[in-house]
């Protein structure tokens, strides 16, 4: 069942990163929103690598892995962090399917950390 949940969760952190370049995120972070759209977009996208680079390695860790347990939490934080987004001109993410993506990886990674901690905490 972790597998299961933790995979849904990875895929919908994954889809809303698809929707971030779409909806062009970098104009709402702190040092990107600072550069020209052509090189904010390339460091967001590369900055993209290592994320996911870990989020694929936590694939093969074992359920309640620090890597796994870190990428749920995020998840759950991510959620937060969309919720209290300031609402600008910029922010683009309200409609349907991006907050579908939004609060769906949040749940999943809460419902993660729910399993995890009573399946392994003694």
């Amino acid at each position: 069942m972790t597998d299961i949940v933790f995979t849904l969760c990875m895929a919908f952190l994954l889809s809303h990163e698809v929707d971030a370049c779409y909806r062009s995120e970098w104009r709402l972070l702190p040092v990107l929103k600072t550069l020209d759209d052509h090189r904010a977009a390339m460091w967001f996208i590369a900055l993209h690598v290592p994320y996911f680079g870990m989020l694929l390695f936590a694939l093969g860790e074992e359920p309640a892995g620090p890597l796994r347990t870190l990428v749920a939490a995020f998840a759950v934080i991510h959620t937060g962090m969309h919720f209290f987004w300031p609402r600008t001109p910029l922010y683009t993410f309200d409609n349907f399917l991006s907050r579908l993506l939004i609060w769906s990886a949040g749940l999943l990674g809460l419902i993660y950390l729910i399993v995890i901690h009573i399946t392994y905490a003694g």
